[in-house]
């Protein structure tokens, strides 16, 4: 790489032919001008300069012509900016040479599959622009252009109607892939259907965004860019697939994929029941730093019985800037069971950390959610100085949403403090236990998990779910221990009822 190029930003824009790429950059960098910066503009192509062509009128009296240039890359798309991209850092530097105050150069891939990726010495960051009427499923589906961008544009929603495509399926699956906008481009009105894309305070703060925050109370933390991380620094995106079938002799796994911080080293002759199958899922990092994206992704077929935890607590450390968040995608079919019950989530001093949980189930599967939340490092006093939490968990059975739930605690915030009464008043550790069993007699059920949850030295209770979904279970302590202690009895009875076997004992259960 030439000094030049190193002292202005690159961001590469990939996408399928059609998908909107040249339509992208001739609304987005107006805009960028408008907020002082200069920019420089490489259209690549295979034979033509067509796009360089349209996008020189189109910033005419706005860029520079010499700053929008055209790169015959004479070959696959790909092959410009990802095998060979000499020729676009070439024209990056000739771009620096003659405009040394420029700021950033955005590099439009030729139309291309989805394997296109930019090779990083030439795109500091990437976008990745698709269409809804190349079908819903492309977030899905992956690949690496979208797997690997750093923000992934969804484009022509208003076309989603007339093609079949699904926006809200678009919106979920994406948020397990990358952060994303969604968009319809339409003349001189620019973005509708999504936020306004302008950056604030920079190209970088525009690459570097979340999207859509999760919840309203997250935004002002959206918009705050992360620092760089160190080289060699565990994966910011981790992901976790895994996917439980019933077979001859029992439950098996019979896929998982893992990016860090996740790992899984196989499977364990845990559980009590004869047939199923235990994963414990482990992290090599210190925990949930500012920035991590973190998602799950859990599939149990019919009649399968699987069992998901972590080996230890999930740390959310300290953050100073953006936030940290972890989203799950857990489906149980006809005949299935679920337990995914991981070891408390222990929130360290200024944490920021949203969490969300979306379970599809059938109307004869179970599953049983847990819960543990820690307000701190409390052996060292420090109680309730995390800045926000919240978890959300939404349940939807085959005829849509059965019930939600949420947590949200915001210490100094407006509001009640969580250590008021109505909260949690003179305890710490709060914890949830959700057995979810639509087909099964939920009043009996609530009773069988009252009684034993309230056997604990915790604070305890169980009720009745909306829909008679199943049992919600309550624990409040101030001790974790006290807390899982109460969910562990609640869950063992619960789960004798459920599958006819008891809960599997963990660390210390």
């Amino acid at each position: 790489m030439s000094p030049g190029h190193r002292d202005v930003a690159t961001v590469g824009v990939g996408g399928p032919v059609g998908s909107g790429k040249t339509s992208l950059l001739a609304e987005l960098v107006p805009r960028l001008r408008e907020d002082g910066l200069e920019v420089g503009v490489i259209a690549n192509d295979i034979l033509t300069q067509e796009d360089a062509d349209r996008l020189r009128r189109r910033f005419a009296g706005v860029v520079p012509e010499d700053l929008v240039a055209g790169v015959e890359t004479g070959a696959c798309p790909h092959t410009g900016i990802r095998e060979d991209p000499s020729t676009n850092l070439r024209q990056v530097d000739a771009f620096v040479d003659a405009h040394p105050d420029l700021d950033v150069v955005l590099i439009e891939s030729g139309g291309d599959n989805l394997a296109a990726t930019f090779d990083p010495g030439l795109a500091d960051y990437s976008l990745y622009v698709i269409s809804v009427a190349e079908g819903d499923d492309i977030p899905r589906k992956r690949g690496p252009g979208v797997v690997d961008c750093d923000l992934l544009v969804v484009n022509k929603t208003d076309l989603a109607p007339h093609v079949g495509a699904d926006l809200e399926t678009m919106r979920r699956e994406r948020r397990a892939r990358r952060p994303v906008r969604l968009h319809r481009l339409q003349g001189r009105r620019r973005y509708r259907g999504g936020a306004d894309p302008r950056p604030r305070g920079g190209v970088v703060r525009l690459m570097a965004a979340d999207g859509d925050a999760p919840h309203r109370s997250f935004e002002g933390y959206a918009a705050e860019s992360v620092p760089q991380a160190a080289v060699g620094a565990p994966g910011k995106d981790g992901r976790l697939e895994l996917r439980f079938r019933a077979a001859a002799g029992g439950t098996r796994l019979v896929h998982d994929y893992a990016t860090a911080p996740f790992h899984v080293s196989g499977t364990l002759d845990h559980d009590p029941h004869p047939d199923a199958e235990t994963v414990f899922v482990q992290s090599p990092t210190g925990g949930v730093a500012q920035g991590d994206r973190l998602t799950r992704h859990v599939d149990v077929g019919g009649d399968a019985v699987a069992h998901v935890s972590a080996g230890s607590a999930t740390k959310v450390q300290s953050m100073t800037r953006n936030y940290a968040a972890s989203e799950a995608s857990l489906a149980v079919a006809s005949g299935g069971h679920l337990d995914h019950v991981p070891e408390p989530t222990i929130l360290h001093a200024d944490a920021r950390y949203h969490r969300e949980t979306t379970l599809d189930v059938a109307h004869d599967a179970t599953c049983v959610l847990g819960e543990v939340v820690v307000p701190g490092r409390l052996a060292r006093g420090e109680r309730f100085a995390f800045e926000r939490f919240r978890s959300h968990t939404r349940v939807r059975g085959p005829d849509g949403l059965l019930f939600a739930d949420a947590t949200h605690l915001a210490p100094g915030a407006d509001g009640p403090s969580p250590d008021e009464p109505g909260v949690l008043g003179e305890f710490a550790v709060l914890g949830t236990l959700l057995v979810v069993a639509p087909a099964r007699d939920a009043a009996a059920l609530a009773d069988a998990c009252h009684e034993a949850a309230t056997g604990g030295p915790g604070r305890a209770g169980a009720t009745r779910l909306p829909n008679d979904a199943g049992v919600l279970v309550r624990a409040l302590g101030d001790r974790a221990e006290d807390v899982e202690t109460s969910l562990a009895a609640a869950w063992d009875r619960a789960r004798r009822a459920l599958v006819d076997a008891p809960a599997p004992t963990g660390r210390r259960h």
